[in-house]
């Protein structure tokens, strides 16, 4: 996983300076390959000033994938600068939304939906019916991050969206809220599940529902846990004792993933040496490389 994402860095970066013409180590060079690791979700949170306690916050508490969340953001943001970046950012993004719409107008074409139909479905302001088609009471579509943000700008634009009972509703139902629970964290969502009273598309949430209705409390678990637990065991690494822990910590709404070698390497190199792994000279890696730590998790993969 690691390598192709590498590769991919390695590749766009090579061609965005043969393009350009950009001289290597200038300085646009260098903003070049900070908008490559920012689309491509690899920026290093450290080197931007994001202390550890912050990202173990956000990772735990508030989305379920962070830095995806900021490369959606941070490519958009280049489109509104200069040079390469935002000319590439803007190419790119212009080329997904186009290639989008037509796709989703040609499949809706092909089921027989209506031109009045389509077009108000490629409205961002129609919220979750925004480039999805029902076929048999269900909504299939495009999702990812780029169309959940069109769906926030279009959703705050929506008078209908601020029309609220009292400051509480507000609080609670408003676009940026709704947002927030399509991006958070399983411990995130949960929390905020319980505070509105309701699961995402409505269903009614609560200690006292949940704690009478057996069915409504297994249907909770299956919809928002079971498919977490079922990856995290399957991904841990060790043996039983550890693939049973990772699967009991998901289904509890905690986060638990795989440690990777690179992600040892990098965090015993930024401990020792205030840098990251690939930042290091050949010394220092070799290092690196025979700690403990480092040999039984490379063993095990």
């Amino acid at each position: 996983f690691d390598a192709y994402f590498g590769a991919g860095r390695a590749l766009k970066f090579d061609s965005m300076l043969k393009a350009s013409g950009v001289k290597a180590f200038s300085e646009e060079a260098y903003r070049i390959g900070r908008y490559v690791e920012t689309m491509m979700g690899t920026a290093n949170l450290a080197s931007l000033g994001i202390s550890t306690t912050q990202r173990q916050a956000e990772r735990a508490f508030m989305f379920y994938s962070p830095r995806y969340t900021r490369s959606v953001w941070g490519t958009m943001a280049y489109m509104f600068g200069k040079g390469a970046t935002a000319a590439d950012a803007r190419r790119v993004l212009g080329a997904m939304l186009v290639g989008g719409a037509t796709t989703y107008v040609g499949i809706a074409k092909a089921l027989g939906m209506s031109n009045e139909e389509i077009e108000r479905r490629l409205n961002p302001q129609s919220g979750s019916k925004f480039m999805s088609i029902p076929i048999g009471g269900n909504e299939f579509g495009i999702g990812g991050g780029y169309r959940a943000a069109l769906v926030l700008a279009g959703s705050l634009t929506e008078k209908d969206n601020w029309d609220m009972d009292s400051p509480s509703a507000a609080m609670l139902h408003n676009p940026l809220v709704s947002y927030i629970r399509s991006r958070a964290s399983y411990v995130g969502g949960t929390l905020i599940d319980f505070l509105e009273g309701a699961d995402p598309i409505g269903n009614p949430i609560g200690v006292d529902k949940l704690a009478t209705d057996p069915k409504a409390l297994a249907n909770y678990a299956q919809r928002g846990l079971l498919p977490q637990v079922v990856q995290a065991i399957s991904q841990a690494n060790g043996g039983p004792l550890e693939k049973g822990l990772s699967g009991a910590v998901a289904f509890l709404g905690g986060r638990t993933y795989p440690q990777s070698p690179s992600t040892l390497r990098n965090e015993i190199a930024q401990q020792r040496f205030g840098a990251d792994y690939f930042d290091l000279d050949v010394g220092e890696r070799q290092q690196i490389d025979a700690d403990p730590k480092v040999q039984a998790l490379s063993g095990r993969i």
